[in-house]
């Protein structure tokens, strides 16, 4: 069940101070998730400003360096790094994300050593160079169990996620009515993922780092400046599905790290050209195509990825359809998605191309 919003009587301020004090009353350490991005900036701050009251200082902080980042960010990241209040783990380790510029490779791995001579550029002397033994490149935002110990006692893991900026993430702070911001780490029961800014909307983002003089990644000016609507500014990782639209504003602010992505990932420049077409799953449909040649073509594209990532897509389908004949008898239509349901041959077989790992069309069904 999805539950409808409310108004609270006080300031996202304020409500963000209520849940950091629980936070560190009820736990044995608070970390903070940190990118880099306006979300997180505001979740570390928030935290940072708890904590001195407190006299809980420094706060402790998780930043994944995922290699292919502008420099801005990067000298950003450092400068908080370096700041008294801050305790930092920088990891500079193998991380697999989904490569949304060659459907024949449908992965990349952020500091791949069998990469090593194609890395955009070195590993900052102060991260943490090598993983532990178990660590994989898969899922890595899922490796709290390997992150973190039992031993230290439980950990709330700070996370910048706001409601508004998606449906899923709205999903994900709307299904329950007691304490929707907070849920377990599916393999790390000691860990709570926490969601303390859920309620923020962008103006409070930018509100509060103004009335506070927070410091932040100037990349967001950088941004504004080409034209960059305040809804799609993001600093975050430029290849998978639904950053390929992004890809000019690397080339135009970034034009040497450009380069460098170009040979980093071959089929970058393809799509920045071709991104909005139907070759990048824009519109796709199948011209005079039926529901088998769907099927076909969904096989096909299944095909490019590895049998466990195959299973994963398979059954994400599959769900689709099974949702659909719970709510209707009516056939799945080819190019028409059902008025109900919002299935359709279409949607199967853009799932099935662009892999949906990030839940990019299943999220708005």
């Amino acid at each position: 069940m999805v539950y409808s919003k409310r108004d609270l009587d006080k300031t996202v301020v304020e409500a963000t101070e209520e849940r950091f004090h629980r936070l560190y009353d009820d736990f044995d350490r608070v970390v903070v998730s940190f990118s880099g991005g306006k979300d997180s900036t505001v979740a570390l701050n928030m935290a940072i400003r708890v904590a001195k009251e407190r006299d809980e200082l420094p706060v402790e902080v998780i930043h994944y360096d995922e290699e292919i980042v502008p420099y801005d960010t990067v000298e950003y990241v450092n400068r908080v790094r370096q700041r008294s209040e801050v305790d930092m783990r920088w990891l500079c380790w193998p991380m697999k994300f989904t490569n949304g510029v060659n459907i024949k490779r449908p992965k990349w791995i952020a500091w791949n050593p069998e990469k090593r001579d194609k890395w955009t550029r070195e590993k900052p002397e102060w991260a943490e160079q090598s993983p532990p033994q178990e660590w994989t490149a898969d899922k890595h935002t899922q490796s709290n169990h390997i992150l973190f110990t039992p031993e230290g006692g439980s950990i709330a893991l700070v996370l910048g996620t706001r409601a508004n900026e998606s449906l899923a993430r709205y999903r994900s702070v709307a299904s329950s009515l007691v304490d929707n911001w907070i849920s377990t780490d599916p393999k790390a029961s000691f860990v709570k993922r926490v969601k303390p800014i859920y309620d923020w909307a962008y103006s409070d983002i930018w509100a509060a780092t103004d009335k506070f003089d927070w410091d932040y990644n100037p990349t967001y000016d950088k941004l504004t400046l080409a034209g960059v609507a305040d809804s799609n500014q993001r600093v975050s990782q430029p290849f998978n599905d639904t950053s390929l639209r992004g890809l000019w504003q690397y080339r135009k602010l970034y034009p040497e790290l450009w380069d460098d992505m170009i040979t980093r990932l071959p089929g970058s420049n393809t799509a920045l050209r071709y991104n909005d077409t139907r070759l990048y799953g824009k519109n796709m449909g199948l011209l005079g195509g039926d529901k088998d040649d769907y099927k076909e073509a969904i096989k096909n594209a299944l095909s490019d990825f590895t049998p466990e990532e195959q299973r994963e897509i398979q059954a994400k389908i599959q769900q689709q359809i099974n949702k659909h004949y719970e709510k209707t008898s009516e056939e799945i239509k080819v190019d028409a998605k059902h008025p109900e349901t919002k299935v359709s041959w279409q949607m199967l077989l853009k799932i099935a191309v662009q892999g949906d790992r990030r839940n990019s069309v299943t999220a708005n069904i």
